[in-house]
């Protein structure tokens, strides 16, 4: 037999139903509630009822609250705050159990990317902000078996008119990428915005129109799995830095498995060598598996060097890149000189990818020289490089005098770089003195022999640095 449910739960189940109802325009009626029935009732909503209740907060005076004693106004209203914010966390975490919770993820910002998702594939042959949302997703924000709300409500357009303001991160497909889409998003203030498979030009302009839109709060934004024309590239990075704007707002830029097309004469499209030169306030730059070359990474490095840029990470990954430091070794006579005084560095570097990138010896030798310009560069990865023994011996004068510097090595990552169990050994010794807390050493021919424990034992010191065979 069905437990008969109490009174106070039909009478929560009722104010429920008319908090839905967003034509109701008596809900600052719930605001004289007791503080104990306010709270149980706001503890008890689904998501858009308690965006409605929220948004019917009568406004408190802050000067006129506290003329009295107890400013007891503003102590109500600091508690009803409280109660939403509980509310919105434990919404949060029942519904989106593997998401972190930060200070730019909100219920709404998942809800939207789960409706921009789903519409995903309907997208074909009718307006963007006209497609419907899935009844399962609109059944989770009000919890009614049945929604029966007027059709504007199940759009696309409705959710983000609506919810819009809240969204900080959104992920967008190539589909999605249409002119309408800055009038979809105009509420948003996005900081962080990851593209898939952009292809067209239509794609393209609909992409610069948003991150024009967005540049004032952009931090990071990522391309993912596109193939683009040169021209196409600058179009998008000269949206972020359009004439008069301040470029210190732009963090992070990332082009991952991607491809850039028709380049020729320029080793790198000219809007993205300018947005290098313009995002002063750039930390993070990834070009990872984009078909570069040695002469785009070279002007990359050049590029952020003469800039003396405050990149702290550079990652430049599963790039055919063998020799693109080789210009640096002819001007560079002495590479570990502590003395040594160069015009231009990167002091803020602090991680360097290069993993897969085919370098050899000659390759090692030359970064060997590169490293000066780099003084506080704490993550080194060089996995997946056919270096093998004579390039691990030239980097070993740089891994002697930077354990000695005051920001050595912390972390190095030699994963199937060729070396064998006599390279290793020598490449232990060299890195006894100094602080290192990670060594990666697997997939190494060396690997597989008995006798690495022994050299392993002389080398750590109270289980540090940890290293992986």
């Amino acid at each position: 037999m069905n437990e008969v449910p109490s009174l106070i739960t039909l009478c929560i189940g009722a104010i429920k139903n008319a908090i839905l109802d967003e034509e109701n325009g008596n809900l600052h009626h719930i605001y004289l509630l007791p503080a104990e029935l306010f709270d149980q009732i706001v503890q008890n909503l689904p998501s858009l009822a308690l965006q409605n209740l929220q948004d019917a907060m009568p406004y408190v005076n802050n000067e006129e609250a506290c003329s009295s004693d107890d400013c007891s106004k503003e102590s109500i209203e600091r508690k009803r705050l409280e109660s939403f914010s509980i509310a919105w966390r434990t919404l949060f975490k029942s519904r989106w159990k593997d998401v972190q919770h930060d200070e730019l993820t909100t219920d709404w910002q998942q809800h939207l990317r789960s409706c921009l998702d789903a519409t995903e594939e309907m997208v074909f042959h009718r307006f963007l902000g006209k497609v419907g949302i899935p009844d399962t997703l609109l059944q989770l924000i009000s919890c009614e078996v049945q929604v029966s709300r007027s059709k504007s409500y199940s759009k696309l357009n409705y959710q983000f008119e609506r919810f819009g303001v809240y969204a900080r991160c959104l992920r967008l497909h190539s589909i999605q990428c249409v002119a309408e889409i800055c009038n979809l998003l105009r509420n948003c203030q996005l900081e962080n915005l990851d593209i898939n498979c952009l292809k067209t030009k239509e794609q393209v302009f609909g992409v610069c129109k948003l991150l024009e839109q967005n540049k004032e709060t952009l931090a990071s934004v990522e391309f993912v799995k596109c193939e683009l024309l040169a021209d196409h590239v600058s179009d998008m990075c000269d949206s972020l830095h359009m004439q008069g704007f301040e470029n210190n707002v732009i963090k992070r830029f990332s082009i991952k498995r991607s491809m850039f097309f028709n380049c020729s004469p320029f080793p790198l499209p000219p809007g993205l060598e300018l947005l290098l030169l313009k995002a002063r306030g750039l930390t993070s730059l990834i070009l990872c598996d984009d078909h570069i070359r040695r002469e785009a990474a070279r002007l990359v490095f050049d590029t952020l060097l003469e800039t003396e840029s405050g990149l702290q990470v550079l990652n430049l990954s599963q790039n055919n890149i063998k020799g693109w430091l080789s210009h640096i070794k002819r001007r560079t006579h002495n590479c570990i000189n502590p003395d040594l005084h160069t015009n231009k560095r990167l002091d803020a570097l602090r991680v360097l990818n290069l993993r897969a990138c085919n370098l050899q010896k000659d390759d090692a030798d030359c970064l060997k020289y590169a490293m000066v310009y780099m003084p506080n560069l704490e993550v080194l990865d060089l996995s997946g490089n056919h270096l093998k023994n004579n390039g691990i011996e030239s980097l070993i004068p740089y891994f002697v005098e930077k354990s000695k510097s005051d920001t050595p090595l912390t972390d190095l990552y030699l994963e199937n770089c060729e070396i064998s169990l006599n390279g290793a050994s020598q490449l232990l010794q060299a890195l006894a003195q100094g602080k290192l807390e990670l060594l990666d050493l697997q997939q190494n021919p060396f690997c597989e022999k008995s006798d690495v424990a022994y050299v392993l034992a002389e080398f750590q010191v109270d289980g540090r640095p940890n290293i992986l065979l």
